[in-house]
């Protein structure tokens, strides 16, 4: 059951990533005039990224120390 559980959440994370990165990539597509409009959305998208990563680490953290005990 635990296997299962890590299988399922393991590719809920990966797919929460992956559209984080797309969305990211999409952002360095855009094409403004000054570079300084590009500075807001730049880092919107990796402010989300990061975060997300941090709490996915973290939820991680927590599954493999239950699924230890």
């Amino acid at each position: 059951m635990f296997k299962k559980i890590s299988i399922i959440i393991t590719l809920l994370f990966a797919a929460i990533l992956f559209y984080t990165a797309n969305k990211y990539n999409t952002v360095t597509d855009f094409k403004f005039a000054n570079a300084k409009d590009f500075v807001p959305y730049y880092e919107a998208a990796t402010n989300q990224f990061w975060l997300l990563g941090v709490v996915i680490c973290f939820v991680s953290l927590g599954w493999v120390d239950i699924v230890a005990i």
